[in-house]
């Protein structure tokens, strides 16, 4: 597989964290979320992610018992892939933002119940060193002005998934 610098990988763990975060994410209408996960391609085909830190593991190590699908977006020239590959990069180390979990949770509840996505507790989180997965991967496509439909503080794994889903001009499944 010819993998590319900033490719994002979305991952499905069949886990009962990876099961709740799937159902929080899930939207209105949607009858399940697909992914609970959100990582990418590093300059050196490593996957960088948020785990309990922001790790990189080389990506042959990293696929072996993954369900997860990648994805390439046509919207960068190798300049641009690099950049934000390294701005991933440039997080290796920081710590993974538990807290942050929680807002993302309570929209989800709300969002439950009101049948749209809700962006009022996800709103107060501010501190960009503390990452979670979807984070570290749209502020990096951020500062190439491309975003997943929302701001990068407020997108989770699912709907970074149903955004690259949802326009197969810009986007396309390599794996």
């Amino acid at each position: 597989m010819n993998l590319l610098p900033a490719d994002l990988i979305f991952t499905r763990s069949a886990s009962l964290l990876g099961s709740a975060i799937r159902w929080f994410e899930r939207s209105s209408g949607e009858e399940q979320s697909w992914t609970n996960h959100t990582a990418g391609i590093g300059t050196s085909d490593n996957v960088v992610e948020a785990q309990t830190s922001v790790i990189s593991t080389p990506f042959n190590t990293w696929k072996e018992g993954e369900q997860f699908q990648v994805w390439r977006t046509s919207d960068l020239d190798d300049a641009g892939r690099i950049e934000i590959a390294q701005y991933a990069e440039s997080h290796l180390g920081h710590e993974y933002g538990y807290a942050k979990l929680i807002p993302h949770a309570l929209d989800g509840l709300i969002a439950k119940v009101t049948g749209g996505n809700v962006y009022l507790f996800r709103r107060m989180l501010f501190l960009k060193n503390y990452d979670i997965c979807s984070w570290l991967w749209a502020f990096g496509y951020h500062v190439r002005g491309l975003d997943f439909g929302a701001s990068p503080r407020f997108v989770t794994p699912d709907d970074q998934h149903d955004y690259v889903v949802s326009h197969p001009e810009k986007w396309e499944r390599i794996c």
